[in-house]
């Protein structure tokens, strides 16, 4: 995946542009031939099933969880015989990472899915941030304990709904006050 993290001109983030790129075995299963043509109807599909699973993605305000309007500006594409899904994930309130980091995640809660920001230089961007803001992609460390109740799964087995966050990455978003 890759992931903008959208500012307004006050220097706060209104909302992360998310991009997925899902694998062959995914895409096969879930698009049918000849739906490359009704693209927009699946990511509705898609982001309707996402929606009670809070789009795969927490966002914190220091401690502070926040919350998701309605996704936005969603589309999909075929690359090659892997299915591209975009989306915009407006915040329910504007967040400075001036008083505090904000912090998102974006993964599976039930550690079905893997979800990885891509190994490129532009899979975070800050979009319209103002410059002395920075963001640090934080690998997962998960507790042992974690570790081997994953491994005990098959592939049928769900993790509850703690597992993922354990395996997730986390990126920090921070901006130096302007004097």
């Amino acid at each position: 995946m890759s992931v903008e993290v959208l500012f307004d001109m006050s220097g706060k983030v209104t909302a992360l542009k998310q991009s997925w790129l899902f694998d062959e075995f995914y895409t096969a299963d879930t698009v049918q031939k000849g739906e490359q043509a009704k693209m927009d109807l699946l990511t509705t599909r898609i982001l309707g099933n996402l929606k009670d699973w809070g789009y795969f993605t927490q966002v914190q305000a220091g401690s502070r969880s926040i919350g998701f309007m309605r996704p936005t500006e969603h589309s999909a594409r075929m690359e090659k015989h892997r299915l591209r899904m975009t989306f915009v994930l407006p915040l329910a309130e504007a967040v400075s990472p001036t008083d505090v980091p904000l912090t998102y995640w974006v993964f599976d809660p039930t550690y079905y899915i893997e979800m990885l920001h891509a190994e490129s230089k532009d899979a975070i961007r800050l979009t319209g941030a103002p410059p002395s803001c920075r963001f640090t992609l934080i690998q997962p460390a998960p507790d042992p304990k974690a570790v081997a109740k994953a491994a005990a799964l098959d592939r049928t087995q769900s993790g509850g709904d703690g597992l993922g966050k354990q395996f997730a990455e986390k990126v920090e978003i921070r901006c130096d006050a302007q004097p």
